[in-house]
C-alpha cells in the first residue's frame, strides 16, 4: 500500500457530507436532500407521534438541532434556549433527551460525581456528523471533527465525559 493512501485527511473531508449513512446508493446529489427528509420524519412524524407534540413543538425541536449543529460545541444555557424557543426550561431538557433517544444526539454530562452530572448535559453534539449540513450551511470544522471522534469512541463502548479542561475525558 502507498503511503498517499494511508492518509485520512482528504476523506475526511467528504466525511462529513456523505460518509456515515447507507443512502448514499441513492446517489451523491441526493444524499443531503434525503437526509433532510429522514431528519424530518423523525421529527416531525415519530417524535411528534411517540411524545404528543404538535407542527409548531416540531418546529421548535428542528430549530434547536440547528442551534446544536452550528455551535462548537454546544454547551447548553437551557433557560435561554427556553426563552429563544418560547418553551419552558423542562420542554428543552425533554426535547434534548428524547432527541439523544432518536438517535439524533449525543450528550455529554460533566466529570465528577453527584446529581448535577445527571440532569443537565454539559455538552451537546449531533449523532454523528452527516445531518450538521442540512441543517446548518457551512458547519464548523471543529464542531464536525469532535462530532467524528465522539460517535467513534461511543460505538467503541467508552465512558466519555465532559473534562474541566479539554474536549472528552474517556474511560473504558
Amino acid at each position: 500500500m502507498v503511503l498517499e493512501q494511508l492518509q485520512p485527511l482528504p476523506h475526511f473531508k467528504k466525511y462529513p457530507t456523505n460518509g456515515y449513512l447507507p443512502i448514499i446508493a441513492e446517489g451523491k446529489a441526493e444524499y443531503q436532500p434525503r437526509l433532510a427528509q429522514i431528519i424530518n420524519a423523525i421529527v416531525e412524524t415519530d417524535r411528534a407521534y411517540t411524545a404528543n407534540y404538535n407542527a409548531g413543538t416540531a418546529t421548535k425541536v428542528m430549530k434547536l438541532l440547528g442551534v446544536i449543529a452550528e455551535s462548537v460545541p454546544f454547551k447548553p444555557n437551557v433557560s435561554a434556549l427556553a426563552r429563544k424557543l418560547d418553551l419552558s426550561r423542562d420542554s428543552v431538557y425533554q426535547y434534548i433527551y428524547q432527541l439523544r433517544d432518536a438517535r439524533l444526539l449525543n450528550t455529554l454530562s460533566a466529570e465528577g460525581k453527584g446529581t448535577a452530572t445527571l440532569q443537565k448535559p454539559e455538552k451537546i453534539y449531533l449523532e454523528n456528523a452527516n445531518p450538521a449540513y442540512p441543517l446548518r450551511s457551512g458547519p464548523n470544522l471543529r464542531n464536525l471533527r469532535e462530532t467524528f471522534l465522539l460517535g467513534q469512541l461511543l460505538k467503541k463502548d467508552f465512558e466519555v465525559k465532559a473534562p474541566k479542561t479539554g474536549v472528552f475525558w474517556l474511560m473504558k
